[in-house]
């Protein structure tokens, strides 16, 4: 009689731990791809806020005027504002027949996960008797206001928000209330009737708590300390798993959207002629 050959197994114990470790592999396969997804959502949320604010400055450089065939008028508070009932006038890029587009305000309000852009309005320079050569005093002379029906509402990628970086000397320090204190919250970029090169101005103006349809006059803006202001925004988000929040550094004076730039993390690095420095936002 010929005996029946048998052949080994896997025993309970060998097939239970081939299944604890391929879990525990896949487990820990899913774990990696979840943090490396959130980081690019976060990486690219950072993108999103530097190029919407090089954005303002290219709209700041190329305004269009949607109200070229309307006129400005005069209003309260040494404001200017587009006169709704007119149609006359002659159209043209960025001028109306009694004021000009001269730039963009952006504004980021208290507490707030998205923030606003405006279009800005002043008097046609040509009809100011301002004769200096003083840039500053120029653009006071201009009753710069916001022009509300051109407001744009601006929000982050991937559900981040921006916050300020209470910055001192090259270092900086997250603010827990995003924009909320006296410090700046507001960036004015404007054109020189005098050299026709923008400039930028940043510091404090409650755009958010005022009414949509008040003009608003930002000359309390333009002076020499808020050309000299640069900005640092924190951008937070809750896909920050691990790591450290990178923040957007918006120049003192910055002409161009050059000005506007990722802020390193570990030392200040100097982009073209501007030092940027190193901000710590968490």
């Amino acid at each position: 009689m010929v005996a029946k050959s048998t052949k080994p197994g896997f025993t309970i114990i060998e097939v239970t731990l081939f299944f604890a470790v391929t879990g525990l592999l896949f487990v820990t396969l899913m774990a990696g791809i979840g943090v490396n997804v959130r980081r690019e959502r976060y990486n690219d949320s950072v993108n999103n806020m530097r190029e919407i604010l090089q954005d303002q400055y290219s709209q700041a450089a190329n305004t269009q005027n949607s109200h070229a065939k309307q006129q400005c008028i005069k209003g309260s508070n040494n404001t200017v504002q587009i006169d709704t009932s007119s149609t006359s006038g002659k159209e043209d890029t960025g001028r109306s027949p009694a004021c000009d587009v001269y730039g963009r305000v952006i504004s980021f309000p208290a507490n707030s996960t998205t923030f606003t852009a405006y279009n800005v309005l002043g008097t046609d320079y040509s009809t100011v008797s301002n004769t200096s050569n003083d840039n500053i005093s120029v653009l006071s002379s201009l009753y710069l206001s916001r022009d509300t029906a051109s407001k744009q509402s601006l929000e982050l990628t991937w559900g981040a928000w921006p916050s300020r970086a209470v910055s001192t000397a090259n270092e900086g320090k997250f603010s827990n209330n995003p924009f909320s204190d006296d410090g700046p919250n507001t960036i004015l970029i404007v054109r020189s009737p005098l050299s026709g090169s923008l400039m930028t101005f940043i510091g404090h103006q409650d755009l958010g708590t005022q009414s949509s349809s008040d003009p608003i006059n930002l000359s309390s803006l333009i002076n020499t300390t808020a050309s000299q202001q640069a900005l640092n925004i924190c951008v937070m988000s809750s896909d920050i798993f691990s790591g450290r929040a990178r923040a957007i550094n918006v120049a003192a004076n910055a002409s161009n959207a050059n000005g506007v730039s990722i802020a390193p993390l570990d030392a200040a690095v100097t982009i073209g002629n501007t030092v940027v420095p190193r901000v710590e936002c968490s």
